[in-house]
């Protein structure tokens, strides 16, 4: 009988039942996934916008619109709001550390791990300091100082 049902769905047109795209809502995990394994730290956004406590944790996989990460930390609560910091493994120019800086929404859970889609982003420098005083003369005997 199912086989009949479905035949005649295809027939006619219909989505087959079943699965949330085929009923007009987007999937939302139908993005193409970047197995990226960085270190970040995160925090919730508590409701009069001030924010908890820092939890480390790092991210499993990227999309455009969001990424998964995993800690060994207290997970967040589906619908909860974060702000998120991610080492970023390239530097700008190759001196400076960059921060992938994220502020989202819990969309999933699944055990030690949960998604997290973009409300906001910005990638950000951060300051480094010379790793020793011999470099900062070198710097200044080059000119970049």
């Amino acid at each position: 009988m199912h086989n009949i049902e479905k035949t005649r769905r295809e027939l006619s047109g219909q989505p087959a039942l079943g699965k949330r795209a085929d009923l007009g809502f987007p999937d939302r995990r139908s993005r193409i996934r970047y197995p990226v394994a960085l270190p970040l730290r995160y925090q919730s956004i508590l409701a009069n916008l001030h924010y908890g406590a820092f939890c480390s944790g790092k991210t499993v996989d990227f999309a455009s619109q969001g990424f998964l990460v995993s800690t060994d930390e207290l997970v967040p609560m589906v619908g909860s709001k974060i702000r998120a910091r991610v080492d970023w493994p390239v530097a700008l120019d190759g001196i400076l550390p960059l921060q992938f800086i994220v502020t989202g929404c819990v969309v999933r859970i699944s055990g030690n791990r949960f998604g997290v889609s973009f409300d906001r982003h910005e990638l950000c420098t951060l300051k480094k300091e010379p790793s020793s005083v011999l470099d900062q003369v070198r710097r200044r005997h080059a000119g970049t100082v």
